[in-house]
């Protein structure tokens, strides 16, 4: 199971960016009901908006 936690943490240290908590809820809500999502935040190194796509298979680790 996906928590809030394991997600924003893959987010940050993956993809280094960041997301509001209604997201990270929403995309939870999303991955568990098809394999690859589109996710949008702000880049943790510039701040500027950031989309990236991200696998199911990105959070069995």
């Amino acid at each position: 199971m996906i928590t809030l936690k394991k997600l924003d943490q893959v987010l940050k240290e993956k993809y280094q960016m960041v997301v509001g908590y209604f997201t990270i809820r929403d995309l939870k809500y999303k991955i568990k009901k098809t394999a690859k999502i589109k996710a949008r935040g702000r880049s943790l190194i510039t701040g500027r908006k950031k989309t990236v796509n991200i696998a199911f298979q990105d959070f069995l680790i």
